[in-house]
């Protein structure tokens, strides 16, 4: 049986990106489907946002980190937030193995600039690592060497294996 794995749907190829561009990964695309069941998800689409669309970006706020649009400055954190609950809830109860993330996306990057000059992850990405801390998550830039790929791909198969 294949491992479920999640993987930012531009990294697939899908033009959903903000300037409805995509950030296809030749490995990502091609390649791990020979490994794993693939679930591409937009989080930002999946909110109801268009394609192309304001970007988002995270800023700080009474001390806690939004999700907000560059232009109208619209904050959009807890249609994230509701999202992010929804789907992790539906992806685990079909077995959840793994994930790849689009690095410097607001919405999914592991580390990501905040108005303030810090980083946080991504709205999206923070709340996947604080309700599933043991899964094994990755950035496309941090599998561009084959070795990286491998331990990922060991890791959610270990992440079956330990049930």
């Amino acid at each position: 049986m294949k491992p479920l794995v999640a993987v930012s749907a531009c990294l697939l190829g899908e033009r959903v990106r903000w300037d409805g561009r995509d950030k296809k990964d030749d490995w990502i695309a091609t390649e791990l489907p020979l490994h794993a069941v693939v679930e591409p998800v937009c989080p930002e689409v999946e909110i109801g946002l268009g394609v192309p669309r304001d970007p988002l970006r995270l800023v700080r706020r009474a001390g806690k980190i939004r999700l907000v649009t560059v232009l109208d400055d619209v904050d959009r954190s807890d249609r994230m937030s509701d999202l992010a609950d929804r789907r992790l809830q539906d992806l685990v109860a079909r077995g959840l193995s793994g994930w790849i993330f689009k690095a410097r996306s607001p919405s999914c990057g592991l580390s990501v600039e905040v108005d303030d000059g810090g980083l946080a992850p991504g709205h999206f990405a923070a709340h996947v690592r604080a309700l599933l801390p043991g899964l094994p998550i990755a950035e496309e830039t941090s599998l561009s060497d084959p070795a990286a790929r491998l331990l990922f791909l060991e890791a959610i198969r270990a992440r079956i294996r330990s049930g």
